[in-house]
């Protein structure tokens, strides 16, 4: 497991927050969703068609349609993102011809089409957090429905909370949700998949002590507005798989 600063994400960052978007971003938001962008840079990975689970307003999901090109399909289970989402694709005049948002409880989802890159931001850890089949069984049911609908040669990407203790939130609450790395990893493994990068990691202690790790708030604030309230003790943990 390798620890990845959020400094080290700052190239994809100025590029994700250089579109406008009506929704907070905070420290937590940008590492998660950079470390996708990281990732298909360094590999040199062009998406043709995103399956975004849990769908909210993500900026790198909006970057990789200005940039790629890319057919998007965001599934969530509510529409109360939908009217910011829109908000953004009209700010930074994106093709909403080829960007779908359907809202479904993912653990039903079916579709026709298949996806290259199908990614999770912190949505299905909350889906199902019952402990019958692994120690998250959201995990294993949605990677499930995921291997149904990637393409062969395709990639599932988790970004998303994890710890081993259930330990309070930000806002109190306990959290029974989330689990180690290994037993994420062990759950979609489970499901037909093979985990193929280094896992990075970032600790609570570090995303709460730094903020923004030495990222000016002017070098990240031109397309979006930043949260600094958010202070919790999960860590983070970003994971890439493909079929077995």
């Amino acid at each position: 497991m390798k620890k990845l600063n959020l400094i080290e994400l700052e190239s994809q960052i100025k590029k994700t927050c250089g579109l406008k978007n009506p929704k907070l971003v905070n420290s937590d938001g940008l590492w998660k969703q950079n470390v996708i962008l990281k990732f298909l840079e360094e590999n040199k990975i062009s998406p043709r068609r995103i399956l975004d689970i849990g769908a909210g307003c993500a900026n790198v999901s909006l970057y990789l349609i200005k940039e790629y090109g890319s057919e998007y399909v965001g599934v969530d289970h509510s529409t109360k993102d939908l009217e910011d989402f829109n908000a953004a694709l009209d700010l930074n005049n994106l093709n909403s011809e080829k960007v779908e948002y359907e809202v479904a409880d993912f653990l039903q989802y079916k579709s026709d089409k298949r996806f290259d890159l199908i990614y999770d931001i912190c949505s299905i850890a909350h889906f199902n957090p019952a402990k019958e089949i692994t120690a998250n069984d959201g995990f294993y049911q949605s990677a499930v429905i995921v291997n149904s609908i990637l393409e062969e040669d395709g990639y599932f990407m988790v970004s998303t909370d994890c710890h081993e203790e259930n330990k309070p939130n930000h806002r109190g609450e306990i959290n029974v949700e989330y689990i180690s790395p290994d037993q994420i990893i062990e759950s979609i493994e489970k499901a037909g998949f093979t985990l193929i990068n280094d896992p990075l990691f970032l600790s609570s202690s570090d995303i709460n002590s730094a903020g923004l790790n030495g990222i000016t708030l002017n070098r990240v604030d031109g397309g979006v507005d930043f949260d600094p309230r958010h202070q919790d003790f999960y860590d983070r943990v970003f994971l890439v798989f493909k079929k077995s």
